[in-house]
């Protein structure tokens, strides 16, 4: 049975360990004028260097990892939102490029999978989700999503 996440700052928390697991560089504020649902959504001003939010896989099996995405204003520079880790290295992440291109990465290798997204729209929520499925480590899949839609998918070697 896979696991699913999906954060959205219901509980207006900005700490590590409630919502989401780690804050890697920049930490989020809470955003209250703007958001998808709810009362409040996480905002990282400045998008230069890694995001804050990942899921963290310390056994084999099947997840799958959901957030919402508004870009008030595109990335400076190509920035990791979020993804699997195991402890505290990055596995498999979702990357944003400074056209506003999403990528699914394989951190480990240091290696794209598939290709890059449409570039996205400013002032325009997606829904982003990623699968990976690290029951055989060597033969891992890795699948992206933007509102439904594949935009990429490949099978990498994480052992």
């Amino acid at each position: 049975m896979g696991r699913l996440w999906q954060g959205g700052a219901e509980l207006q928390s900005v700490t590590a360990g409630v919502e989401f697991t780690a804050v890697r560089t920049n930490a989020p504020t809470l955003e209250t004028s703007l958001q998808r649902s709810g009362a409040a959504a996480w905002r990282i001003g400045g998008l230069a260097a890694e995001g804050f939010t990942y899921v963290y896989a310390a056994a084999q099996g099947n997840y799958f990892f959901r957030f919402y995405l508004y870009f008030a204003a595109l990335p400076t520079s190509t920035s990791i939102l979020g993804g699997f880790a195991n402890g505290t290295q990055n596995k498999i992440t979702i990357r944003a490029t400074s056209g506003g291109a999403l990528q699914l990465f394989n951190s480990e290798d240091a290696a794209q999978i598939g290709s890059d997204s449409s570039a996205l729209n400013t002032a325009t929520w997606y829904r982003v989700e990623i699968n990976a499925n690290t029951t055989t480590l060597s033969a891992t899949t890795a699948e992206a999503k933007i509102d439904g839609t594949t935009f990429a998918s490949g099978t990498v070697n994480l052992a």
